[in-house]
């Protein structure tokens, strides 16, 4: 098992958000680099970060090293003209294509302590606004799918909503089939969803893969209320609570950043 494996590295994640892509393979398996692909406007191939995986990169049973890093950016075809790629978090920046990288954060939370420490670190305002009392709200562990991806596809503010919603589907089953993720939702009384959340285990952490909250469900913290009973219900277990974001929001709950890199290069 690679020693920096993430959720989106798998072959049934990539399969889902992507129909082109290669890789680049080191002996046997030992060391794994997807390469995805689209064709631009001139019909020329071009490497370029998928649609809901935000990091990918060289993925290796062995220490990543800048030599290894740069033999296999060195073995990209030349088939590909551009790449704007994502790496993931344990991949640095090698020294002969500084120019090229870009640093990102995305903001991650230890949840291996108990729910009462991890409540310490919340932010003051975070604090006040979970402890305002909101009546008739209720929670979902098991929401469907659908009614997820429909939600997500009307109020999320993200770019290529009409095709996320048709890859976030397809993650979605794939995931609960093989018992790795749960979708979550908080709702008024009527039934209305206010809130919701796709969370996916892998690799020693949970990762928010795609989320979203309505106009009314912020005006009473919906989104906050959930994500903290996601805490409360792993707290103590030996995991990193991905955000999945560089929304500096989440330092309310604790959250610091832990950066990765963003790769661009002409060939």
């Amino acid at each position: 098992m690679p020693q920096n494996g993430n959720v989106f590295g798998y072959k049934w994640f990539l399969n889902n958000v992507t129909k082109d892509w290669d890789a680049l393979v080191e002996g046997d398996y030992e060391s794994v680099f997807p390469l995805t692909w689209q064709k631009n406007i001139w019909g020329s191939k071009v490497l370029q970060q998928p649609i809901l995986a935000r990091e990918l990169g060289i993925y290796s049973i062995h220490l990543l090293s800048a030599k290894r890093i740069a033999a296999f950016l060195d073995r990209i075809p030349n088939e590909y003209k551009k790449a704007t790629l994502a790496f993931n978090e344990q991949i640095l920046p090698v020294q002969h294509a500084n120019k090229d990288w870009k640093k990102q954060p995305n903001y991650q939370l230890f949840l291996q302590e108990d729910y009462s420490l991890l409540r310490e670190k919340y932010d003051a305002q975070l604090l006040t606004a979970l402890s305002t009392p909101h009546a008739g709200l209720n929670t979902n562990f098991s929401l469907k799918p659908e009614r997820l991806a429909d939600f997500f596809n009307l109020h999320s503010q993200e770019k290529n909503k009409t095709l996320k919603y048709h890859a976030l589907l397809r993650i979605m089953y794939n995931a609960l089939h093989r018992g790795l993720g749960f979708a979550a939702g908080v709702s008024d009384e009527k039934d209305n969803l206010l809130a919701v959340g796709f969370f996916i285990y892998g690799h020693g952490k949970l990762l928010n893969l795609a989320s979203a909250v309505s106009k009314e469900g912020k005006h009473i913290n919906a989104f906050e209320i959930l994500l903290d009973l996601i805490i409360q219900s792993n707290a103590g277990r030996p995991l990193v609570f991905d955000f999945n974001s560089n929304d500096k929001q989440y330092a309310w709950f604790g959250a610091l950043p832990n950066h990765f890199y963003e790769w661009h290069h002409k060939f």
